[in-house]
């Protein structure tokens, strides 16, 4: 598939959805309300809506929103939702193993890593927090198809919310334990790691 598309995984079916409609984006902080509110008027008109929303476009909402815009991916936008139609039921199919990642560099050295768990367990013993999601980026080199990288991931990961996107610039392969929101019926639904 060369077109633009997203997949919701199921579980035992993939749910497919291709060439949007309607294309709503922010790249920038004085822009994510505006697309959320264009979401909301597709949706009110029966489309159904797939995308993302990067953490970072909470700054918007922001006073020091101009600072942080230095230090946003410029090439992932801060929202992109496609405005579908309908979708389709897809079968699962095999990954053809048809990829290959190289070069594995953690964002952080060994040093960084052990003083900021140092720094952790200090915020814990003084009570600051009682826990800490420590993550950080792992860069890697892509050569093939993401799908089959996406299909080996799901089957390695089984999770309840799985997606992968396939836009002009950029593909995005989700495999979540968590439900961000789902609206459905003027009702909001979140279902987070730790309830």
């Amino acid at each position: 598939m060369n077109e633009e598309y997203a997949i919701l995984d199921k579980r035992d079916r993939l749910i497919l959805f291709s060439n949007p409609i309607h294309d709503i984006a922010a790249r920038n902080f004085d822009d994510v309300k505006i697309a959320l509110e264009e979401i909301d008027k597709f949706r009110e008109q029966g489309f159904f809506l797939v995308g993302f929303i990067s953490y970072e476009s909470s700054y918007g909402y922001l006073k020091f929103q101009k600072e942080i815009q230095k230090k946003k991916d410029e090439k992932l936008p801060l929202v992109r939702f496609g405005g579908f139609p309908e979708y389709r039921v897809i079968e699962i199919p095999e990954s053809k193993r048809n990829y290959q990642i190289k070069n594995l560099t953690p964002e952080i050295d060994e040093k960084e890593y052990t003083e900021k768990i140092l720094k952790i367990r200090e915020y814990l013993r003084n009570g600051d927090t009682y826990q800490v999601n420590f993550t950080f980026k792992i860069f890697f080199n892509f050569e093939g198809d993401q799908f089959d990288l996406f299909l080996d991931l799901r089957k390695k990961q089984s999770v309840k919310y799985g997606y992968y996107i396939n836009l002009d610039d950029i593909s995005i392969l989700s495999l979540s334990p968590e439900l961000f929101f789902r609206l459905k019926n003027d009702k909001i639904t979140t279902k987070p790691i730790k309830e």
